[in-house]
């Protein structure tokens, strides 16, 4: 079988422009709230693609940097009023954390509604038995790029290692 090359940048500006075209018919905006602690060069820069993202296709996002020596208790404190707060819709916490935080408890403070990495033990037992209302981003963006592909019906295994992502996401492709 013969390899083909998958345009990645070609898919997602076009899904980029469907978006951004969605967003701007909606009367309210999507939220999305951006929690990093310290200040991890790669986090850092992963959270200012996410932030000039959402600018660019006309979310509202609110970005809170905190300190690497935050408490746990304090961190939880936000994530609790972001759950609470209705222009947000989507809460985004960088991992990794600092030792002082467990990162699942973090993970398990999100609602499963808005948890937009996907990672919360409700989201990952549904995404196992193929009930997916919020999928890992990740394996979600393999898996257009294998339909762009015209593999339709195609499995797809995404494994991580990280502490905060232990299980294998699968899915098939639609």
């Amino acid at each position: 079988m013969p390899a083909k090359i998958i345009d990645g940048k070609r898919i997602s500006g076009k899904l980029l422009g469907e978006v951004k075209a969605k967003i701007s018919k909606l009367r309210e905006k999507p939220g999305l709230a951006i929690v990093i602690v310290g200040e991890n060069p790669a986090s850092l820069i992963y959270v200012n693609s996410k932030e000039k993202m959402c600018n660019e296709l006309g979310a509202y996002c609110e970005r809170y940097n905190l300190s690497k020596d935050v408490s746990e208790t304090n961190l939880l404190k936000l994530i609790d009023e972001l759950n609470d707060n209705p222009k947000i819709h989507g809460i985004l916490v960088q991992l990794p954390l600092p030792k002082q935080i467990d990162d699942q408890l973090v993970i398990e403070s999100i609602r499963p509604e808005k948890d937009v990495d996907g990672f919360s033990p409700l989201n990952l037992g549904n995404l196992a038995v193929g009930n997916t209302i919020i999928a890992p981003a990740t394996p979600k963006a393999v898996m257009r790029m294998i339909e762009s592909a015209g593999k339709i019906g195609e499995t797809c295994c995404y494994c991580r290692k990280e502490q905060y992502c232990r299980e294998a996401c699968c899915a098939d492709a639609a």
